[in-house]
């Protein structure tokens, strides 16, 4: 959808939305924004950013975690949003693999496991987007077969607005 309007740059790289498109897309000052570029297309795409809590809700993930960790005690569980940062009380998974918490930095849609830590995807359903991801970190391998079983069941409800 195009509104056909032009704007200029100022000195400082900002650019104005007109009052039209932004009462149209429902974003309102101090909004937070999400800036990509598509360079095949020479494309810039700015987008509402929706965190966890937003899509979600601040009290399921927490109740999330909390029945998660009773259930596999050997197991840490953290959420993290849709650029890998954390969410809720922004702890860092300390003993994860590099490599997985870097996969979520990506916004990768499936799951990216390695050694002892695998990170679950969280696809909500509405609007099809990537919303976050739980991280596991296990004391060992077979921990986190079975922690993970639970987990993607738990992400697809979380998905769903099931929770």
């Amino acid at each position: 959808m195009s509104s056909g309007t032009i704007r200029r740059i100022d000195d400082l790289g900002r650019i104005v939305f007109p009052r039209e498109v932004r009462r149209m897309l429902g974003i309102h000052e101090g909004d937070p924004l999400e800036i990509s570029v598509n360079t095949d297309e020479s494309t810039i795409i700015i987008k509402r950013y929706n965190t966890m809590e937003d899509l979600l809700g601040v009290r399921p993930c927490r109740s999330v975690l909390s029945v998660l960790c009773r259930h596999h005690e050997n197991c840490s569980f953290y959420i993290l949003d849709h650029c890998g940062t954390p969410v809720l009380n922004r702890e860092w998974p300390a003993s994860a693999n590099e490599e997985v918490l870097e996969a979520t930095r990506y916004s990768t849609r499936k799951l990216t496991q390695k050694d002892t830590t695998a990170a679950i995807p969280i696809i909500c359903k509405a609007q099809n987007e990537l919303a976050g991801y739980i991280v596991v970190v296990a004391d060992n391998e077979d921990s986190l077969k079975e922690a993970v079983k639970t987990t993607e069941t738990v992400a697809d409800l979380m998905a769903a607005k099931d929770i």
